[in-house]
């Protein structure tokens, strides 16, 4: 029973891991055709990825998976080792993630421009806005 346990999870870390791979993949593999937009279209390519937050999910299917493979192989010294730097290499990953903020691109678009006579925020339309945003 332990055995067939310690194959679960096993595939199971192995799964999870693979998946969370999986949309990093597909960012670096849309990088080199993303990289010389303009503005306008490199918005409507980001689209696409509307709703890929919920992937995170997958990652902390990794995260646990990974965890319990390391306590499942607690009485095997090197591959408990390896399970343990696999998950603290996702959470690693998962920390640097989401503590990015915006990218250069979006931040200029959502903090307005900057009237060149007085350096204060302008509107679209070219005036002075007459109050400071909250940020």
């Amino acid at each position: 029973m332990a055995e067939r346990l310690k194959r679960w999870v096993i595939f199971l870390a192995l799964f999870f891991a693979a998946m969370a791979l999986g949309p990093a993949l597909a960012h670096l593999f849309a990088l080199p055709n993303k990289v010389e937009l303009p503005e306008a279209q490199y918005f409507v390519a980001q689209s696409v990825y509307r709703g890929w937050a919920l992937l995170g999910i997958v990652v902390f299917g990794a995260l646990l998976s990974t965890l319990a493979l390391s306590i499942v192989l607690r009485d095997e010294r090197r591959p408990m080792m390896w399970a343990v730097l696999a998950f603290l290499c996702i959470a690693g990953a998962r920390r640097r993630s989401s503590g990015r903020g915006p990218t250069r691109r979006t931040r200029r678009r959502t903090t307005g421009r900057r009237c060149r006579r007085t350096g204060k925020r302008c509107a679209p339309n070219g005036n002075t806005r007459t109050r400071q945003a909250p940020f």
